[in-house]
């Protein structure tokens, strides 16, 4: 498990540190260019963009194609991530629980 880990913090380490700006302004004026049946050929609006599923597809793709993690362990992986958040508020709720008792 730490190795997959620090093998993707290697592989986006120099993504996650450094940023760019690009220009759209070709592509904005090309999008304005383009006949409605065009943009619906050719669907490149990012106002459009649905970014809750782009985005989910882009982890899928790290578990699958950076992390050699297969699919098949996703349900496995999601019933963990449900067992250590429970654990996680059990542990936040009985510190709060302890703290009131000592004021």
């Amino acid at each position: 498990m730490y190795q997959k880990l620090h093998r993707i913090c290697d592989l986006l380490g120099f993504f996650s540190v450094n940023s760019w700006e690009f220009e759209t302004t070709n592509t904005e004026i090309l999008w304005k260019d383009l006949n409605e049946k065009d943009q619906q050929l050719f669907p490149f609006n990012m106002e459009t963009l649905q970014w809750e599923s782009y985005f989910k597809s882009c982890v899928l793709y790290g578990r699958i194609h950076l992390l050699n993690d297969p699919i098949d362990t996703l349900p496995q992986a999601k019933r963990k991530q449900k067992f250590i958040k429970l654990i996680y508020y059990c542990i936040g709720l009985a510190l709060v629980y302890f703290l009131w008792r000592l004021i």
